[in-house]
């Protein structure tokens, strides 16, 4: 059985470079993004980008603030 961490890389080189391929709506990840972190990185997460993944949900879809600046966001 494949250890996970190496599945996990697996998975990531898949998505990136497909995502690279052009379609035709033309969409696609610029492969210049791929060369210059992802490939250089050999598709593995640090343990800060794996942290900062794993809280972004909370991160992004909040505000954080005095109650009066979150209400004046709203």
């Amino acid at each position: 059985m494949i250890p996970e961490q190496e599945r996990i890389v697996d998975y990531r080189k898949f998505l990136y470079e497909t995502g690279t391929i052009e379609t035709v709506k033309g969409a696609g990840i610029d492969d210049g993004i791929i060369k210059k972190k992802e490939r250089a990185d050999k598709y593995e997460l640090s343990d800060v980008d794996s942290f900062r993944y794993k809280t972004r949900y909370f991160t992004d879809s909040g505000i954080i603030g005095p109650k009066g600046f979150v209400n004046s966001l709203l």
